[in-house]
């Protein structure tokens, strides 16, 4: 079957500017030579199993400083030299690196609830943008940023690959509150609050009608 490749994939190519070359499904020994650079890797660095905390950021440049820290240990299949001797063999033979990092991105409209929220792979996240309006959310691969129909930048959240949660910026929860008043006896800071004081303060909303 032919093989369909994603826009952003393309534009990854385009921007390295290099050509994929595919092994075929279910054909174990076109790779093999990657999946031993793999058994390798799993057995230096992840052995024992790494205490992960969510910060992807953090793992990259503790996994980049392990890479770095094995360039001077003999290459698996070359014992005669060093990864780093195989390495710049590899460098000469590629193209310089554009000056500008590919971002790997990808994007999304949605329309603002009349929470002020709008729904994202299961997760809701507040934007300081009216109910109804359009937004733009750039979905990186630890961050969604969302922008409005200018362009500008009005929310920006750690991206989560959970189901069911609800992000909240409190300065623009409480400047829709505000507007708002009484949205608060189903807001979430109305749950979040001991029942005397959402009491109290539902009873003021409801002196603002």
């Amino acid at each position: 079957s032919t093989r369909v490749l994603t826009d952003s994939f393309r534009r990854f190519m385009v921007h390295y500017g290099f050509i994929a070359d595919f092994c075929n499904r279910a054909q174990g020994h076109e790779k093999g030579s990657v999946e031993n650079a793999a058994g390798w890797s799993r057995r230096n660095f992840f052995v024992p199993i790494l205490r992960f905390d969510g910060d992807y950021d953090a793992l990259n440049q503790r996994l980049l400083q392990y890479c770095r820290d094995a360039m001077d240990k003999a290459h698996y299949l070359h014992s005669d030299e060093s990864i780093a001797e195989r390495f710049a063999y590899d460098r000469a033979a590629m193209l310089a690196l554009p000056r500008n990092e590919f971002e790997a991105c990808s994007w999304e409209m949605r329309r603002v609830s009349k929470y002020g929220r709008v729904r994202l792979e299961g997760n809701e996240y507040a934007t300081d943008a009216a109910p109804g309006d359009c937004v733009y959310l750039k979905k990186l691969h630890n961050q969604i940023v969302i922008f409005d129909d200018d362009r500008t930048e009005i929310g920006r959240y750690v991206r989560c690959y959970e189901n069911g949660k609800t992000f909240i910026n409190w300065v623009v929860e409480l400047r829709h509150l505000k507007i708002k008043p009484m949205a608060f006896k189903d807001s979430l800071l109305s749950k979040m609050l001991s029942n005397d004081v959402a009491s109290a303060l539902r009873y003021l909303c409801a002196n603002e009608r």
